[in-house]
């Protein structure tokens, strides 16, 4: 289907007018939040339309509602009132839409925008294809690819693997945009000096359930020789009780027990550690891996982590194969060998890892939008544009 030659000029160069964009999200989550702020920030109209204000297991995790700047919040709990406004919305808006499918009524939104011919990108997480159901989720993309990709702008890739996968399933390539959860710059946390008293310190946060694998990092740290390395935890979740009995039993004082904290504590508890590891199963991103780097904490994680780009990137910490205990223990004892990231290493990290805030989003997010309605030139990654540092302890 042809686009209207209106959906051609942005007049995003050297315009006096601002862009009006929209983000549809499921919940208002922490992981937009930034980026709209960013946005708005730099004189652009931007409104956050979402199905619900949060959810309950992000309440749980000690989530409040975040701080969106100057970007309008409103609520659309159904699929009539998201109807409603995806079809009175002006036809200058560019609409940026969580996910393609199971996305509540955000797909009711989408399927109006693509009738009106509208603006449209959308975000899309990497797809858990693990076991005899990869093929047929590949195969059932491929086919909704097919019917909405013709009406619409382009995907935003989130994660390492997502932009080969996509590719996969049949999407075209100047339909794929590399893209990343650009938090808030202020998510990270300032460098603190490390103590003098030879432990190696690693932190785990998130859900305490089966897919993020603490057991795993767990029984790492336990198969090592080594008896200087802590491991401090902070989350909750339904496997949280067996998870603790597991930790005193193979680490006993070495595992710090923190719980549920409240967000805005986390990040310093961040910057006194020597290295976040997200041993996950998968992970459609990983944002606590964005928020250790923004405070000058190198982090591990598996290759099935949306963000194990990110860290390729960093030059610091290290990937390993998802599953893999041995590999895991390996990475941890040769990053306690090598010893806590001097203070001047941390600024620099902190300082790299600027390309994953929300500042540098709301540029690389403005620039997509001048590639594909301006005619500007290729957007590129900011990870990609930034010269990688490297202290050569990253696994492949």
């Amino acid at each position: 289907m042809q686009r209207p030659s209106r959906c051609r000029h942005v007049r995003l160069k050297g315009s006096t007018l601002p862009l009006e964009i929209w983000l549809w999200q499921t919940i208002v989550c922490p992981l937009w939040a930034g980026l709209a702020a960013s946005l708005a920030n730099r004189g652009h109209r931007v409104r956050i339309i979402a199905m619900d204000e949060l959810s309950a297991d992000r309440r749980a995790l000690g989530w409040s509602l975040p701080d969106c700047g100057a970007a309008e919040v409103q609520v659309a709990r159904d699929p009539d009132a998201a109807r409603k406004r995806a079809a009175g919305a002006g036809d200058h808006i560019i609409h940026v839409c969580q996910g393609v499918r199971s996305n509540r009524a955000i797909a009711d939104a989408q399927a109006v925008m693509r009738a009106r011919g509208a603006r449209q990108l959308a975000l899309f997480e990497t797809i858990d294809d693990a076991g005899w159901r990869g093929p047929l989720k590949q195969l059932m993309y491929r086919r909704l690819f097919s019917q909405i990709l013709p009406r619409m702008d382009g995907l935003l890739a989130i994660g390492d693997l997502t932009p080969r996968w996509l590719a996969g399933a049949g999407v075209p390539p100047h339909k794929i945009h590399p893209f990343a959860y650009f938090i808030a710059d202020s998510q990270g946390a300032p460098v603190a000096p490390r103590p003098a008293d030879g432990r190696f310190r690693l932190l785990f946060v998130g859900q305490l359930i089966e897919r993020k694998r603490l057991d795993l990092l767990i029984q790492a740290i336990g198969s090592l020789r080594r008896t200087d390395i802590d491991l401090e935890v902070i989350g909750s979740g339904e496997q949280a009780e067996a998870l603790r009995a597991l930790g005193e039993r193979v680490l006993g004082p070495r595992l710090i027990w923190r719980g549920v904290m409240p967000r805005e504590t986390v990040p310093a508890r961040m910057a006194e550690a020597d290295c976040l590891v997200l041993p996950s199963r998968h992970d459609g991103w990983g944002a606590v891996v964005s928020e250790a780097l923004l405070s000058g904490v190198p982090a591990i994680a598996s290759d099935h982590c949306g963000v194990a780009g990110i860290i390729r990137a960093s030059g610091h910490g290290g990937i390993f194969p998802v599953g893999d205990l041995a590999a895991l223990a390996a990475l941890i004892d040769r990053m306690a060998a090598a010893g806590p990231l001097p203070a001047a290493e941390r600024e620099a990290l902190a300082r790299w890892s600027r390309c994953i805030g929300s500042g540098a989003g709301a540029d690389y997010l403005l620039a997509i939008a001048s590639e594909l309605w301006e005619r500007g030139p290729a957007a590129v990654p900011p990870w990609a544009a930034q010269p990688l540092i490297s202290r050569d302890v990253v696994a492949a």
